[in-house]
C-alpha cells in the first residue's frame, strides 16, 4: 500500500467518524452511565470532589473530562460532550493509523465503522472505555514506533496508567505489555536484567498518574473515599454478585454478540491469527505486541462478567489491528497468485462487510435517527420552572438522569441510591432482600447531607418502579420517611397538571 493511499484511508476514516455520529449528536444522553458521569462532573465543576461529594465506582478520569467540557462549553452541556468524544474517536483512529504504516489505514476504517454499529446505545455514548482505549492506543503506538527504548517504555507506562484512571480493567492492557516484554526476551534466551529494567520503566510510568491522582485526593481529603469506591466497593460488592458460571456465560454471550455484529471483522481476525500461528517463530516485535494487546484487551473487556455492549470497546482497537493484519495477508496471497478476479471479489466482500452493518444499524435504530432531540421526561421541566438554578434536588431511586434533565445538583453525595438499598443494577433484582449489599453508614450520611443541603424538591421514582425501585418505597426506611414527612408535601400543582404521572414529587415547606 502506497503512502498516498494509506493517507486516503485515514481521511475516509475521519470523515466517517463525523458523518456517522452527526445524526445522533443532539441526543441528551444515551444511558444511565452518561447521566452519572454528567452529575459527578457538574459537582467537580462546582468545586466538589468525586467519591467524597458525588459517589460512583468507576475511575475518575472520565468525570474530569466531562467537567472540563462543562467548564468550556457550559453547565450540563451533553451535546458538547458528545462532539468532544467524536474528536476522541478521530484521535484513536489516528493512533491506529500511526501504529503501523501498512495496517493503520485499514484498522482506522474498521474501528470507525464497528465502534458505531455494535450495540449503538452503548457505542454512541460517551463511556469511560473511550478514554481507556485512547490511553492504551497511545501506549501501543509509542511501543510499535519506538519499541524497546527507555523513554518510550516510560511514556507508554504513563499512558497505560492514565487509561487505568479511566477504568480499572485497563490493568489488563498494562499486563499485556508486560507479557510482550517477557516474550521478546524469551526468544532472545531470556536476559533477566534487561527484562527487569524494561519492566521497571513501564511500571514506573504506569504508577506515576496513579500516584499523582492519589496525592491529589489525599490533599483534598478524599483519599479514603477514592480507595473505597474505586477498588473496595467493586471487589467487595459489585464483582462478586456474578457467580463464576454466570460470569463465563455472560462473557461468552458478549463475545458472540459482538463478533456476530461484526462478521467482516471476525473473518479478518481469524485470518490474521492463522497467519500469526503459521509464522509464530519469525514474528516481529510489533506483531507480538499486537497479539499481546489483543489477548489482554479481551480479558479486560470480559473481567466484570456482564453482558454490557460497551465492555467490547476495550478490545475494539486491538481487534481492528489484527483484522487489518488479516486483510493484508489476504491481499498478499492474491498478489502472489496473481488472482486479479479474486482481488476484485475480495474488495466487493470487504465493501459489503462494511456497508451492511451500517445499513442494519440505520434501520434498527431509526427512531433515534429520525428524532435526535428527545423531550425531557416529566417532571424535569416542571422542576426547572419552579426552582432556581442554585436549588438542589434529591432523587430517590436509580435515576441520575433527572438531575441532568432538571439541571439541578444533588442535595447529597449519593447521585443514585443503590449503595443505600443494596441494589446491584440488573443483577440482584430477584432477591427478596438486598440488605447484604448496603454500604454501612450510608443511610446516616444521607440524612446528614439532606439536612446540610435541603433540596427544593424530592423526586420519588419508586411508585413508577423506575429501574426496579418499586421494591424500595421510601416508607420502608423510617428515618428518611420521617424527615420527608416533617419537611415536605406532595406537590399538588404537579399532581393536577400531570394526573397520570407515576412519579411522586415533593416540595419543601415554605
Amino acid at each position: 500500500m502506497t503512502q498516498r493511499s494509506s493517507y486516503s484511508l485515514l481521511f475516509i476514516a475521519l470523515l466517517l467518524t463525523a458523518l456517522l455520529r452527526l445524526p445522533v449528536s443532539g441526543i441528551s444522553i444515551f444511558n444511565v452511565d452518561e447521566a452519572v458521569s454528567a452529575v459527578v462532573a457538574q459537582e467537580i465543576a462546582e468545586g466538589g470532589l468525586p467519591y467524597r461529594d458525588a459517589i460512583d465506582h468507576r475511575g475518575p478520569l472520565t468525570y474530569y473530562a466531562y467537567a472540563l467540557i462543562f467548564e468550556i462549553c457550559g453547565d450540563w452541556n451533553m451535546v458538547a460532550v458528545h462532539w468532544m468524544y467524536v474528536l476522541i474517536l478521530g484521535g484513536i483512529a489516528g493512533l491506529l493509523f500511526g501504529t503501523s504504516p501498512k495496517l493503520g489505514g485499514i484498522a482506522a476504517i474498521l474501528f470507525v465503522v464497528f465502534s458505531w454499529t455494535h450495540s449503538p446505545m452503548d457505542m454512541w455514548a460517551a463511556h469511560t472505555e473511550w478514554l481507556l482505549i485512547l490511553g492504551s492506543s497511545m501506549a501501543i503506538m509509542i511501543l510499535c514506533r519506538w519499541k524497546l527504548r527507555s523513554v518510550p517504555l516510560l511514556f507508554a507506562g504513563i499512558f497505560l496508567g492514565m487509561a487505568t484512571l479511566s477504568k480499572q480493567v485497563a490493568v489488563w492492557d498494562f499486563a499485556a505489555v508486560g507479557g510482550w516484554l517477557f516474550w521478546a526476551q524469551w526468544q532472545e534466551r531470556m536476559n533477566w536484567a534487561i527484562f527487569l529494567k524494561q519492566g521497571i520503566l513501564v511500571g514506573v510510568g504506569f504508577a506515576l498518574p496513579l500516584i499523582g491522582m492519589g496525592m491529589y485526593f489525599h490533599t483534598e481529603g478524599g483519599w479514603e473515599d477514592l480507595l473505597f469506591y474505586v477498588w473496595q466497593y467493586n471487589v467487595q460488592y459489585y464483582l462478586p454478585e456474578v457467580s463464576l458460571l454466570e460470569r463465563i456465560g455472560s462473557s461468552m454471550a458478549l463475545l458472540v454478540s459482538f463478533f456476530n455484529d461484526a462478521l467482516l471483522l471476525t473473518g479478518l481476525i481469524c485470518v490474521g491469527l492463522m497467519d500469526a500461528w503459521s509464522r509464530r517463530k519469525v514474528l516481529t516485535l510489533q506483531e507480538k505486541l499486537l497479539l499481546c494487546w489483543f489477548v489482554g484487551a479481551l480479558l479486560g473487556g470480559l473481567t466484570s462478567g456482564r453482558n454490557f455492549g460497551h465492555y467490547a470497546i476495550q478490545w475494539l482497537p486491538a481487534s481492528c489491528m489484527i483484522a487489518a493484519w488479516g486483510g493484508q495477508r489476504l491481499v498478499r496471497y492474491m498478489r502472489d497468485k496473481d488472482q486479479r478476479e479474486g482481488m476484485m471479489l475480495m474488495s466487493g466482500i470487504l465493501g459489503i462487510g462494511l456497508l451492511l452493518p451500517i445499513g442494519h444499524t440505520l434501520v434498527k435504530n431509526k427512531v433515534y435517527l429520525e428524532s435526535a432531540f428527545h423531550q425531557d421526561p416529566q417532571p424535569a421541566p416542571y422542576i426547572r420552572e419552579h426552582s432556581k438554578p442554585s436549588d438542589r434536588l434529591f432523587v430517590w431511586g436509580f435515576a441520575p438522569e433527572f438531575y441532568l434533565y432538571s439541571q439541578r445538583r444533588p442535595a447529597t453525595r449519593y447521585v443514585y441510591c443503590n449503595v443505600l438499598t443494596g441494589l446491584i443494577p440488573w443483577e440482584n433484582l430477584s432477591h427478596s432482600s438486598t440488605e447484604y449489599a448496603v454500604v454501612p453508614g450510608t443511610r446516616e450520611q444521607l440524612l446528614k447531607d439532606l439536612r446540610r443541603h435541603p433540596p427544593a424538591f424530592v423526586l420519588d421514582t419508586s411508585p413508577a418502579d423506575y429501574n426496579s425501585y418499586g421494591k424500595y418505597p421510601i416508607h420502608q426506611y423510617p428515618e428518611l420517611a420521617k424527615w420527608l414527612q416533617a419537611h415536605y408535601d406532595r406537590d399538588s400543582l404537579f399532581a393536577r397538571q400531570f394526573p397520570h404521572a407515576q412519579f411522586h414529587l415533593y416540595r419543601r415547606h415554605p
